[in-house]
């Protein structure tokens, strides 16, 4: 303009391109179309020239989600001509159709597939829960959201604490430590979708053998939950209870028992007193119990729960079998060995076969029922039990997981069992230290047993010289 007057040029422009636009439209399509019947001769380059025209048309017609995604599947064919210098075809309209309609139903469909996430995962079928986090994943892929939202995030969030629950614990981890950066970059560190990330990570340090530090991060976020929401928030009494577990697998029964006590109300006022949540809470209060060597009390309680959770969920249910587990585990320390491992043994193909064979769950039956063949007088079963169990235990659990050192150690109590005294001092090489690196209480279950066989060694070490 020759008055300079900006304000005014860009208002007659704007008036011209409405004028114009829908020859523009028209113009910018059938370069569009004349560049797309070029790159069967030029490749990339056209596709590259016609994916220009594509996104000129669709910023003067924004609402036409069609054009949208042809300019998409025009870059998708510019990066694989330029790759492969193959001719690349493209996908037709109806392809584009069908898509535009899925899209159009995706909002809701995220709403019924978040509904059946949640109900499979409380039901304990984890491979299910996981093959419908991976479908809500590539949902969340495309557009109208996209690697960055919200929705996305939040299903990566979801798929690790899934991963955990069926007994990845090491590989949840690993995916949850960039994810927490991500979500605090994006929402910010008090931001809720920030804080439920940092609670699956601990409840994954927890299963992955390092109780201590989960704690230490249960205990830096609690505070700042109860300062958004109420003391009987779910998420609040989640964290309480993963709080006391973590006290328990250090060693510290005591307060998890005063923890879990104080809580069980409240998960029966949030929850209802046959909720899952409210069972699973009495459960732990019974195997704190068993932990401070009270064994014929956790059993009551463990009998009296069985039939409710059976009657709720079924006896394929996890907890079921945790129960059924823990009842065993009761009765052997009761002094009725032979009866454990007979249920034991009829619990295994159950647990194996809804949880699979290499679940840390399934292989801490396993180790059961080798404690119960030794108490029951058979070290070498035990033994032939716990040296096939060893590798897969390292495996997934990794060689300092608490529960592989106490393997090591029920190891060397079957060798001594078996009057094997240089084989159970090489096995217990470094068990303590590992134990203590853990940072696990000397009061801890896995301190007993190895001060236990450490004091049978000793005296059987001073009987021999003696003799």
């Amino acid at each position: 303009m020759r008055d300079l007057n900006d304000e005014r040029a860009m208002a007659l422009a704007e008036t011209f391109i409405e004028q114009q636009r829908e020859a523009l439209l028209i113009a910018f399509r059938s370069r569009m179309e004349e560049a797309v019947r070029q790159s069967i001769e030029d490749g990339a380059p056209a596709f590259h020239a016609a994916r220009s025209w594509a996104l000129a048309a669709n910023a003067l017609d924004p609402s036409d989600r069609m054009l949208a995604m042809l300019a998409d599947d025009l870059g998708d064919a510019e990066v694989i001509a330029a790759a492969s210098g193959l001719r690349v075809k493209l996908k037709d309209d109806q392809k584009r159709v069908e898509r535009l309609a899925r899209d159009e139903r995706l909002p809701s469909n995220l709403g019924v597939l978040t509904g059946a996430i949640v109900k499979s995962q409380q039901a304990g079928h984890y491979a299910l829960t996981l093959f419908l986090i991976d479908h809500g994943l590539t949902l969340t892929q495309r557009l109208p959201y996209g690697p960055g939202a919200r929705e996305h995030l939040i299903f990566r969030l979801r798929r690790i604490d899934a991963m955990r629950l069926a007994g990845q614990s090491k590989e949840a981890l690993a995916e949850a430590k960039p994810l927490i950066e991500e979500l605090a970059q994006i929402f910010g560190d008090q931001a809720s979708e920030t804080l439920d990330a940092r609670f699956v990570t601990a409840a994954c340090r927890r299963d992955a053998g390092d109780a201590a530090t989960a704690l230490a991060e249960l205990e830096e976020i609690l505070p700042i939950y109860t300062k958004f929401y109420s003391a009987t928030n779910p998420s609040v009494l989640a964290i309480r209870v993963l709080i006391a577990q973590c006290r328990m697998d250090t060693g510290d029964a005591v307060t998890a028992l005063a923890e879990l006590k104080a809580l069980l109300p409240l998960r029966r006022e949030v929850h209802g007193a046959r909720d899952i949540s409210a069972l699973e809470t009495r459960g732990l209060i019974a195997e704190c119990q068993l932990d401070m060597g009270d064994p014929a009390t956790a059993l009551a309680e463990l009998e009296a729960l069985l039939p409710l959770f059976l009657k709720g969920h079924g006896a394929r249910h996890p907890s079921v079998m945790i129960t059924r587990g823990l009842i065993a585990e009761c009765r052997k320390h009761t002094g009725d060995a032979a009866t454990a491992l007979a249920e034991l043994e009829d619990l295994l193909p159950i647990h194996t076969e809804v949880l699979g064979a290499r679940h840390p769950a399934v292989l801490a039956t396993r180790q059961l029922i080798a404690e119960c063949r030794k108490d029951t007088g058979d070290a070498a079963a035990a033994l032939a039990e716990l040296n096939d169990l060893m590798p897969l235990y390292t495996e997934f659990r990794g060689a300092q997981h608490p529960s592989v050192l106490d393997t090591k150690t029920l190891r060397a109590a079957c060798l001594l069992d078996k009057d094997d005294r240089e084989g159970a001092m090489a096995e217990l090489h470094g068990v303590r230290e590992g134990l203590v690196a853990r940072k696990l209480r000397p009061e801890h279950r896995y301190f007993r047993r190895l001060d236990e066989v450490e004091a049978r060694l000793q005296d059987e070490e001073r009987r021999a010289d003696e003799a």
